[in-house]
């Protein structure tokens, strides 16, 4: 299917939140014509000049300076069912108070004899209230408009399409998260082995290499560049400096214990949101063939058209950090995301084939021959790729493959987590039967107590009707276990350790005769 949009045509300037009614808001009255940027339900760092926010939070105080108020007046009866309208006045608010005689000139707005708003003269810049709410809210918004434009000399930006015609060049980064694979293939929590001082002083959430929001993955944070190769350069540093570091440990990218994003930055100079037929290319061009390699646990953050604003630019979330496997695949997507996006902003019109065939990536995203054939046919093989990035962004060898391909969820004693997985591999050692199947053994929480999914002497079953609750045996392609807290985390696991393990391996024998039986049905 042919589908044809919209391009920005270098006007990057003009950037719209969309929320709730502002984009019939936009359309209704113009308002692209006259600001460089519209935005509601935001929080604001920097005023700029030639701007319109609406019902937005200013972060930093603003010392502003009161020259006089303009009043404007409308219909009571259709103010009355606008009950939102006046909403939202405290980032007004904020700024009125921190007045100043060297603050910012600002003219108070007032409707009905109700502040609405301020309007900053010299950056011909407007702060209101939440005036696009609603179709009635905006209804208010058109009467007053026009009173507006005279009262404060509002005039549509006439340069915009010489601006316009200035190129825009697009800078890539990254912050991708990994599982952390010790020496056994095992996938354990990285927060339990982080060393902060090690990587920086910014600690595990500021430094290049440190842990993610929830804190049990690593997240590599290389500097950006306008050239994709350059980034590609810097992440391969980051690798080479954990594995120095971590010498018996890997970065894997399966994301079937730990969610994992292949987050993209793209800068463009400013704060920008993206429009909707930028997001539907990303998606279409990298998102939608990648998705599928999310790995289990990725979840509702599994979805297409997942971005951010930021400073810089924004933040395409979509992609899993499947792509982030091999170094030259990773410089292809980053080479991919760049180019769609600059031939977005810089064109009138773009036309591509959804989905999108070899002619699209070779004339839209600049691929040549070879880089699409290396993405088709890293598409086509993940599936059966050992998924340990350690192995292809630096000379270290792939940890030696156990016969059970144990992952472990929660928090775990080192200790604990090492002797268990090595007493239940070297029980798989010589057997015929080994389990084709990865085993994931999970904490169930310290407040249910000494409780376990599956039969342990001297620790009792998870309660029937509180099972259906839990991630109990087959689920996608993986045997779910769960354990008690004092079995992971304490000395208890020490005293019963053989019984621990009996259970524990006769659970998976078990497992390995069903799946032989059932596999069709199972998956």
């Amino acid at each position: 299917m042919e589908v044809k949009v919209k391009g920005m045509k270098g006007a990057l300037g003009i950037a719209s939140a969309g929320k709730e009614r502002l984009p019939e808001a936009i359309d209704r009255l113009g308002l692209d014509k006259y600001f460089d940027e519209i935005i509601n339900h935001s929080s604001i760092g920097v005023i700029r000049p030639n701007s319109l926010y609406v019902m937005c939070n200013l972060q930093q105080p603003t010392p502003v300076r009161i020259t006089g108020e303009s009043s404007f007046v409308v219909d009571s009866d259709l103010l009355s069912i606008c009950e939102v309208f006046f909403d939202g006045r405290g980032a007004v608010f904020t700024a009125m108070r921190n007045k100043s005689e060297s603050g910012l000139p600002v003219t108070v707005i007032s409707v009905n004899d109700r502040t609405a708003g301020i309007f900053f003269s010299t950056l011909r810049t407007l702060f209101l209230t939440d005036w696009t709410h609603s179709l009635a809210t905006i209804e208010v918004f058109t009467k007053i408009w026009p009173q507006m434009v005279e009262e404060f000399g509002i005039k549509p930006l006439q340069q915009r399409k010489k601006k316009g015609k200035k190129k825009v060049t697009v800078t890539i980064g990254a912050d991708p998260e990994f599982e952390m694979v010790n020496g056994k293939g095992a996938v354990i929590s990285a927060s339990n082995h982080y060393d902060s001082e090690i990587f920086g002083n910014e600690g595990p959430y500021g430094n290049k290499i440190g842990l993610d929001g929830a804190g049990s993955q690593i997240e590599l944070r290389p500097e950006p560049s306008e050239k994709p190769h350059e980034v590609v350069k810097r992440l391969k540093g980051l690798f080479q400096e954990f594995n120095a570091h971590y010498q018996n440990m890997y970065l894997g990218v399966a994301g079937d214990t730990y969610p994992l994003g292949g987050h993209i930055h793209i800068g463009v100079g400013q704060e920008f949101i993206p429009p909707g037929g930028l997001i539907r290319m990303l998606d279409v061009f990298i998102g939608r063939p990648l998705m599928v390699q999310s790995g289990h646990a990725r979840g509702s953050y599994c979805h297409e058209s997942s971005y951010e604003r930021k400073h810089y630019g924004f933040e395409y979330r979509t992609p899993p950090a499947s792509y982030l496997l091999k170094p030259e695949i990773t410089r292809i997507v980053f080479k991919i995301a760049k180019n769609i996006t600059e031939h977005f902003i810089n064109k009138d019109n773009v036309i591509y084939n959804d989905p999108p065939q070899k002619e699209d990536y070779l004339k839209l995203a600049k691929l040549s021959e070879s880089e699409y054939r290396k993405l088709d046919e890293f598409i086509a093989s993940y599936p059966a790729l050992p998924k340990i990035a350690t192995a292809f962004w630096t000379k270290q060898k792939l940890p030696k493959r156990s016969p059970v391909h144990i992952e472990l969820n929660d928090e775990w004693r080192t200790s604990n987590a090492n002797n268990l997985t090595s007493a239940i591999n070297r029980s798989f050692e010589k057997s015929r039967n080994k389990p084709p199947f990865p085993v994931v053994l999970y904490g169930l929480s310290k407040e249910r107590g000494l409780v376990a999914t599956i039969k342990i002497p001297e620790i009792a079953m998870v309660p029937e009707e509180d099972m259906n609750q839990l991630t109990v045996g087959f689920v996608k392609g993986s045997y779910w276990i769960g354990l008690p807290y004092v079995l992971r985390m304490t000395d208890y696991y020490i005293s019963r350790e053989q019984s621990i393990v009996s259970s524990i391996v006769a659970e998976i024998k078990r497992a390995v005769k069903i799946y032989k039986d059932n596999a069709e049905v199972l998956f």
